[in-house]
């Protein structure tokens, strides 16, 4: 089983950084992750550097108004379990 450790502050702040500046680089491209969620973000604790993974459902948005009509993400982050 996983390991529960704390993580100080200012390395939290570093991490969510990565992670919204990945988000922002993908959004920049036109992907859409769609299954966004702890499992799908990975961390090295040494090098202090997210990775973002499983873009198996990613979709490139080709609307003008960015809109994703197909239901996307686990089962569990939609609500419905």
């Amino acid at each position: 089983m996983s390991e529960q450790f704390k993580l100080k502050l200012p390395v939290l702040k570093i991490l969510m950084k990565q992670i919204i500046n990945g988000l922002k680089y993908i959004h920049s491209k036109n992907i859409a992750h769609r299954d966004l969620k702890p499992e799908n973000i990975l961390f090295s604790s040494d090098e202090q550097r997210v990775k973002i993974i499983d873009f198996s459902i990613s979709t490139i948005v080709k609307t003008k108004n960015n809109q994703i009509n197909e239901p996307g993400g686990s089962i569990f982050f939609q609500g419905i379990c």
